[in-house]
């Protein structure tokens, strides 16, 4: 069965909560306070130049868009905007 289970647990007297995620009672994920540990790969959201998201709104979030000038790639967010990862440049 698919499930999630979530925990506290004490690291140097702080108090931090994990969520766990199974598929088939293999762990696939677990979410901690402070990181995540994924076991299978990213699916990233897809976007054409035409219906990027507004950037300010994703700040630090990472996006795949297929129709950026040169091929599809992927971009990430400054907070203004959309960035193509293996160069910095805007997106257009």
């Amino acid at each position: 069965a698919n499930m999630a289970e979530h925990k506290m647990v004490k690291v140097a007297g702080q108090d931090y909560a994990t969520h766990d995620f199974t598929v088939g009672g293999t762990s696939k994920a677990t979410i901690e306070t402070d990181k995540a540990t994924v076991a299978v790969p990213f699916i990233l959201a897809t976007y054409t130049v035409a219906t990027l998201p507004t950037a300010s709104s994703f700040t630090r979030g990472l996006i795949y868009v297929s129709d950026e000038t040169g091929g599809a790639t992927l971009a990430f967010s400054d907070g203004t905007n959309w960035r193509r990862v293996q160069d910095r440049a805007v997106v257009s």
